[in-house]
């Protein structure tokens, strides 16, 4: 379904003409699901709960999924959103309504509040990892410095947050936490490597590993989590080698295709670049530390955005008001 959706983006939507309404759809979801999850923080309850769903806590602190199944979902989608809303910001141009730039600004704080919200550790990585690229790719001094001062206002952030709510931060930063993460990829391997041509089935994991001693791994004293928590681990051991090369050569042609328009000098190129390494880096990191890429919620909204960003590559040179001039351009691009 996200393939089929991304085709339909690429070869249908006009990007540049529906950019004002997208911004703004985008904007008003990330407003309505960030205060989502600002009610299950304050009343630490799931709100909109769904069957098998539950309410994590970091200490006493929810870490709330808002209208989704996971908090995975409500976070990584939170992230995608925000450097959607950046991109479809800079397609809108400098002259905004002072209402539409306040709609930007809040709708931009509340995909940001919904990213960091359910406290995952990979998602502040991403964040700040995307921020130094950022910072460094930057050539104007001020924005330089303006990105510089931005780091360091996260870490502060970190700091602040260490202070107020201690047993959150104490919950999310334990060293145990990572040690059962290194004997989780062990265990994953052995996993893998007892069926390393099929994998042990999708969605299979769990009950494979569950009571089998044989695949208790422990790393400084801590025993794996009898999850993969690493999307490639997940496709990995169950899908196996036949599912796992044309898994990840999908994702290597796909940011093949966006690398080439790394080299053109057309600043619409660039800028479609910039924001589909955003977005990639965030679903991957992501997707480094929980299997995120199982999410179909997740995959859709991560197709859909990218489609948006190359359709706006292909189309951005080409007169909207000459519509066979735009289908042979994106015919081109098809056949290339």
């Amino acid at each position: 379904m996200p393939m089929i959706l991304g085709w339909v983006v690429i070869g249908n939507f006009n990007v540049e003409r529906n950019a004002a309404t997208l911004h703004l759809l985008s904007s008003l979801m990330a407003i309505y699901v960030a205060c989502i999850g600002v009610a299950e923080i304050v009343l630490k309850q799931d709100l909109l709960p769904l069957p098998g769903s539950e309410l994590l806590t970091a200490g006493s602190l929810p870490r709330p999924n808002g209208p989704f199944y996971t908090n995975d979902a409500f976070a990584l989608i939170g992230l995608i959103t925000f450097f959607l809303l950046l991109f479809l910001r800079n397609l809108l141009g400098e002259k905004l309504s002072f209402w539409r730039q306040v709609l930007h600004d809040i709708g931009l704080v509340s995909s940001l509040a919904m990213a960091v919200m359910p406290m995952f550790r990979s998602d502040v990585i991403a964040l700040m990892v995307i921020l130094v690229i950022a910072t460094l790719s930057e050539r104007r001094p001020s924005k330089r410095l303006a990105g510089s001062a931005l780091f360091v206002l996260c870490l502060l952030a970190v700091l602040l947050f260490r202070i107020l709510v201690p047993d959150a931060y104490s919950d999310r930063s334990r060293p145990e936490n990572v040690y059962g993460r290194l004997a989780q990829q062990i265990q994953t391997w052995q996993v893998f490597s007892g069926h390393p041509i099929l994998g042990v089935g999708l969605g299979n994991f769990t009950e494979v590993v569950a009571g089998d001693t044989r695949y208790y791994w422990f790393y400084s004293n801590i025993r794996s989590v009898d999850s993969p928590h690493n999307t490639l681990g997940g496709i990995l051991a169950e899908t196996g080698i036949l599912g796992f090369i044309p898994y990840v050569s999908a994702q290597v042609i796909l940011l093949l295709t966006f690398w080439r328009l790394r080299a053109e000098r057309s600043p619409n190129k660039r800028l479609a670049w910039t924001y589909f390494l955003y977005i990639f880096l965030g679903y991957w990191i992501h997707g480094m530390g929980e299997t995120s890429g199982y999410l179909s919620d997740v995959n859709l909204w991560f197709a859909f955005s990218i489609a948006i960003v190359y359709k706006y590559s292909m189309t951005a040179e080409v007169s909207s008001g000459n519509p066979v001039a735009t289908r042979r351009a994106v015919a081109q691009e098809f056949a290339y």
